[in-house]
């Protein structure tokens, strides 16, 4: 099995389900709290070590004060193989997230800016053959780290890089969704951004769309996949992370595409059933259940026989 280190914002995260998002100057009450570790790198590598695949986390500092020892304690809690700068004195990265009744998400964040800076040099112990990942909070610490990862010969699944930084090597895996770019809801737009972003990174692109799917381009093929249903939808906050696991795991037991692109899909439909990113995450029963039991679905992904 092929080794997976992800790199990425490590947070705490402040979970508040609420009726509506107020207009200026209005009360609203608060439904229910949850509160628990986060950000992308931390969401990612729960669910893979749900599946049973311990990654290497890099992460950024914690800082000092309640918040980063509630961080060190879930973090051990959850058996994480963590590779993580000094705590410094740094504010903790904070994520306060407000989540409506249709699932959506709208997050407040407190000590993201600095992350940039605060891991310059990230001493990464890069594995020849494996797979690397890191998500663009770091920004120009990520770049540097995804060009460091393909010169020692790592495979690299990158996520929500804009630009000329695409260019990062050739099989590569570029993920982002229809908030960074394409356009929600337009299939002739987003079938067009995969075709032209999967040539340019020589790779395989994917775009997701939310609750209408997702759009993959590899080579001269392209499609649109229709998404898995969630059969009760909470809380859309980290589906983006758990899709990324969902791949990666597949990847790293040698599947196709197609079912590594079902297994992601379905995993982030049913991580949307609760509030948090990675709270009551879908074991592989489960997911590979949600396949089976929507085979017109499962039918439009499996083709894709190919592999990266």
């Amino acid at each position: 099995m092929r080794e997976i280190i992800i790199a990425g914002t490590v947070c705490w995260d402040r979970l508040c389900r609420v009726p509506s998002m107020p207009v200026p100057g209005v009360y609203v009450e608060i439904d229910e709290v949850l509160e628990r570790p986060g950000g992308e790198a931390i969401n990612t590598a729960i669910a893979l070590k749900t599946w049973g695949i311990a990654p290497a986390v890099y992460g950024n500092p914690i800082g000092m004060g309640i918040y980063a020892e509630k961080l060190r304690k879930s973090i051990e809690t959850a058996g994480l193989r963590r590779m993580i700068l000094p705590g410094g004195t740094m504010t903790t990265p904070l994520c306060d997230i407000y989540v409506t009744p249709d699932g959506d998400r709208t997050m407040f964040g407190v000590g993201f800016r600095e992350l940039p800076e605060l891991t310059k040099n990230l001493n990464v112990n890069f594995q020849r053959g494996g797979w690397f990942t890191c998500d663009m909070n770091f920004g120009d610490s990520a770049r540097d780290l995804y060009q460091r990862a393909v010169k020692a010969g790592m495979r690299v699944y990158a996520m929500d890089i804009v630009g000329e930084a695409l260019l990062i090597g050739a099989g590569t895996i570029y993920q982002t969704s229809t908030d960074n770019a394409g356009e929600r809801d337009n299939r002739t737009v987003n079938l067009a951004w995969v075709k032209e972003t999967a040539e340019r990174i020589g790779g395989l692109a994917i775009l997701t769309d939310s609750s209408r799917g997702l759009f993959v381009a590899l080579g001269e093929s392209a499609a649109h996949l229709p998404a898995f249903p969630c059969p009760n939808l909470v809380d859309t906050t980290g589906a983006g992370d758990v899709f990324r696991a969902g791949m990666l795991w597949g990847l790293s037991h040698e599947h196709s595409l197609g079912q590594c692109l079902a297994f992601a899909a379905a995993a982030g439909a049913l991580k949307c059933m609760h509030l948090g990113a990675n709270s009551k995450l879908p074991v592989v029963e489960a997911i590979e259940a949600h396949i089976n039991a929507h085979p017109q679905i499962a039918s439009f992904y499996l083709p894709w026989t190919q592999s990266v």
